[in-house]
């Protein structure tokens, strides 16, 4: 179940399906990323004063450096998001046009852009997108 509903964010969020069932497993660990992601949370939900000691210490990325690999939520999105966009030096998002749903969030998120760039910068589509992903899925 939880494999279909990758695939229905995939075509809801970017018009296309991530591939979760045609692989019919966890592509890229995004499922036990997002699992570790939300007990982490749980944790320092109900003890924020861990987090100052866990991931929120400025040490822990050089104590382990494989933790760049965490943020693997932000990374798919951004695999997914360059497929259809062209994200240029200075941080701007330009959509390329496929046969793809205008109906789509990013579609939609990138319209809001295009027509009044204060309103939704490039980091604000992305961490929508994101959202989305970690989410729905």
């Amino acid at each position: 179940m939880r494999i279909t509903a990758f695939d229905v964010v995939g075509e809801i969020t970017f018009a296309q399906k991530f591939g979760f069932l045609e692989q019919g497993s966890d592509i890229d660990g995004m499922m036990g990323a997002i699992e570790g992601m939300l007990s982490y949370a749980a944790i320092c939900g109900q003890v924020p004063e861990l987090h100052p000691f866990l991931l929120g210490n400025p040490l822990f990325p050089m104590l382990l450096p494989q933790m760049e690999k965490w943020n693997q939520v932000l990374e798919f999105t951004l695999k997914s998001l360059n497929s259809r966009t062209n994200i240029e030096r200075d941080g701007e998002l330009e959509l390329v046009h496929s046969q793809a749903s205008d109906g789509d969030m990013l579609s939609r998120f990138a319209a809001v852009k295009a027509f009044d760039p204060l309103k939704m910068s490039t980091v604000d589509v992305v961490v929508a997108l994101a959202g989305n992903v970690r989410q729905k899925s």
